[in-house]
């Protein structure tokens, strides 16, 4: 303590110490400015603790390949084998114009590989393959959600069990897509991690962590929404119930579609009301709490009652009465949101509807007469 510019000596009285979270079986943030909390580095690129690599605190590693052929890998050997485990890290890619290696889940013994990470700059995307215990994988791909130069913070379950599996969020955010489950019982554990790098360009990583349970908070999520119409001039109250959200105030920000909503109130961590802006169409109501945003479903749609939509010319304009034929629907106020617009040949519904624009879908036909 500081009073009156004197400080106090410090003694055993006054020790305070951070524990660890439960389940925590490694962690490092560079904090020391060494690698010394790892087992080695690999390759023959450039790794090393770095002050320009760091995403919190002072440090991050750098692993920088300035030519083609280099890579970089700094690994870990942990404490005990898992069967179930989260791995969570940050990374961020720059110059990056390749589909680099990320990270790697290891047998210690035998380095049977559990798993892989991949990122395609090109794509912005994650691919996240996990291992039976005969060496096939199964994979994910994360979409469009990894830019070039931007810290991502990564995290991988891996359940290496008969009724296993993994799954990936990246920035706190999953989605049903991005789940894997099966038969992943092996005799051969993850015990080593790898960071990568085997493309030109730089890959910092930092804030590494290995766990038994998950480490990061999860994502709100948008569970029903109440109503679920308004005017499209804006106004309506609405109630949204979910997980996840803050009762700090104008810590959570709620959206209808892309614009945001006024007069955010959070009664309780499941739930929120807000006021819907103006809008059109068929909008997803998501929420936003310290930068992780909640994924869409059906259960967050909110309908601004507007001009029904309008089909002004099909084709092809006939078919087999057997169905089957994918007919370009061509007209006005149709919704590019998934499951928001419906296409009905007579009475039937029709399959496989996908709009590319509000003037465009394509549907398949069913059976009909």
């Amino acid at each position: 303590m500081t009073v009156g510019g004197l400080t106090s000596a410090t003694s055993g009285a006054d020790v305070f110490t951070y524990t660890a979270p439960t389940g925590v079986i490694f962690s490092d943030g560079f904090e020391s400015g060494t690698l010394a909390a790892w087992d080695g580095t690999l390759g023959n690129g450039t790794l090393s603790p770095s002050a320009a690599a760091a995403r919190s605190g002072g440090f991050g590693a750098r692993l920088n390949d300035t030519a083609s052929g280099q890579y970089s890998v700094l690994l870990k050997r942990l404490s005990s084998s898992l069967d179930d485990s989260y791995t969570r890290f940050s990374v961020r890619f720059s110059g990056m114009t390749g589909s680099p290696t990320v990270a790697y889940g290891r047998d210690d013994s035998s380095s049977a590989v559990r798993w892989i990470l991949y990122y395609d700059a090109r794509s912005q995307s994650f691919d996240y393959y996990i291992f039976n215990g005969a060496g096939q994988s199964s994979g994910v791909t994360a979409s469009g959600v990894a830019p070039v130069g931007t810290w991502i913070t990564v995290e991988l379950r891996f359940t290496g069990t008969a009724t296993g599996g993994g799954q990936i969020w990246v920035n706190g955010v999953t989605q049903p897509a991005w789940t894997i489950s099966g038969n992943f019982a092996t005799t051969a554990p993850y015990q080593r991690l790898q960071l990568w790098n085997d493309a030109l360009g730089i890959a910092d990583f930092d804030d590494v962590n290995v766990s038994t349970g998950q480490t990061g908070t999860p994502a709100p999520t948008v569970t029903a929404i109440t109503p679920t119409s308004g005017p499209a001039g804006g106004g309506t109250v609405v109630t949204i119930t979910g997980t996840g959200f803050s009762t700090t105030a104008g810590a959570t920000t709620v959206r209808f579609g892309t614009t945001t909503a006024s007069g955010v109130s959070c009664a309780s961590s499941t739930s929120c009301s807000a006021t819907s802006p103006a809008g059109s169409g068929v909008v997803d109501v998501t929420v936003t709490v310290a930068g992780m945003t909640s994924a869409t479903s059906a259960a967050d749609r909110f309908t601004y009652p507007g001009t029904a939509p309008m089909v002004s010319a099909v084709t092809p304009t006939s078919g087999p009465a057997a169905g089957g034929t994918i007919v370009t629907i061509t007209g006005t106020g149709f919704s590019t949101t998934a499951g928001a617009t419906t296409v009905r040949f007579g009475a039937t519904a029709a399959s496989g509807v996908s709009c590319a624009s509000s003037t465009s879908c394509s549907a398949t036909s069913p059976a009909g007469s």
